[in-house]
């Protein structure tokens, strides 16, 4: 790359002198842009620091904007450039690496920021490539990566150092996998055929796909579920406590903020209309259940319910977990 080329050779480009009224402040990989404590230190050093870094055709600064404050502090109307070219993807690069190697260093909040800019504009450009253009260790460029991508066909291939395309750690092959499962999640009546070629893989793959998500939606991965769904499958919870329920809802402690109302809401929907659910279940062996649900969105709804009974479990042991004494009671009320 040009910026690459440039970044290792401006020291030998030519210096000339430019009407510091011709440049513009360039773009800049510090989130919180020009620091005036810095701007005021380099301006009583200014006629000793580096020429600044200047793209020509933009007249944009890439490297050395505390500088170019710093000589407009001072009252200064020209400063020493040496213009760079290249294309805004070279520059950025360019102006990352720069940043990350002198002055001012880029803390890790300013190199996050650069990494997402560089893999919004260049997400097929690979980790090695981008640490080497920017110094971004490459640990911290995969962090961000996870972080904002999303998974897509053209993430399966990167462009190397070599300005070749080469296979990412995301294989092409799981990305037309994950493609499938989605197909099939959204329109489980899909043949194998159809899916394998909307989704670009193979008939056997295809199979594979329909066959995971039909026994999803059977329930046949119901043993992954929480040990408390299982539990609540297999026994009958105990009897509702109503003088308890109705202790706490007719509390102004619990009543008057929000959580307390919104506890409330939730425990009365679940003992109440949840309780009614349950023993509809335990009658009929959820077959009315099955009835009301299509079999397509049975494992949603189960995992759904498994990840309600989580949060449930959580707030209880939470609860526990703070001792609560009424007044002038001698035991703490669990």
């Amino acid at each position: 790359m040009a910026a690459e080329v440039a970044f290792h050779t401006t020291a030998t480009l030519p210096v000339e002198v430019v009407p510091i009224d011709d440049l513009q402040e360039g773009w800049t990989p510090r989130v919180a842009g020009l620091e005036r404590e810095y701007v005021e230190e380099l301006a009583e050093i200014a006629s000793s620091t580096p020429p600044i870094v200047v793209h020509r055709p933009t007249m944009c600064v890439v490297d050395g904007n505390h500088r170019l404050a710093a000589a407009r502090l001072q009252g200064r109307t020209t400063i020493a450039v040496r213009f760079l070219d290249g294309s805004e993807d070279e520059v950025m690069l360019f102006s990352i690496r720069a940043n990350s190697s002198h002055g001012r260093r880029l803390s890790r909040v300013d190199q996050e920021a650069a990494v997402e800019r560089v893999l919004r504009q260049r997400s097929d450009l690979s980790t090695r490539r981008i640490s080497e253009e920017t110094g971004i260790g490459q640990r911290l460029i995969e962090s961000v990566r996870r972080r904002i991508s999303e998974p897509s066909e053209s993430d399966a291939l990167r462009v190397g150092r070599d300005g070749k395309r080469h296979p990412a750690t995301t294989a092409a092959a799981d990305v037309k996998k994950e493609r499938a499962r989605r197909i099939v999640a959204d329109n489980p009546k899909v043949t194998v055929r159809e899916l394998a070629e909307s989704a670009g893989i193979s008939i056997g793959s295809a199979h594979n796909v329909i066959r995971e998500g039909n026994q999803r939606a059977a329930g046949g991965v119901i043993e992954r579920l929480p040990k408390l769904a299982q539990t609540a499958e297999k026994k009958t919870v105990a009897p509702v406590r109503i003088d308890s329920l109705r202790q706490l809802n007719e509390d102004l402690a619990v009543r008057g903020n929000d959580i307390g109302r919104t506890l409330l809401t939730m425990l009365n929907v679940v003992l109440t209309e949840g309780r009614k659910l349950q023993d509809e279940l335990h009658r009929e062996q959820g077959r009315s259940v099955n009835r009301a649900i299509p079999e397509y969105q049975r494992y949603r709804a189960a995992e759904l319910a498994a990840t309600g009974a989580r949060v449930l479990h959580d707030l209880a042991v939470a609860l526990r977990g703070v001792p609560t004494r009424a007044a002038g009671a001698t035991e703490s009320v669990a």
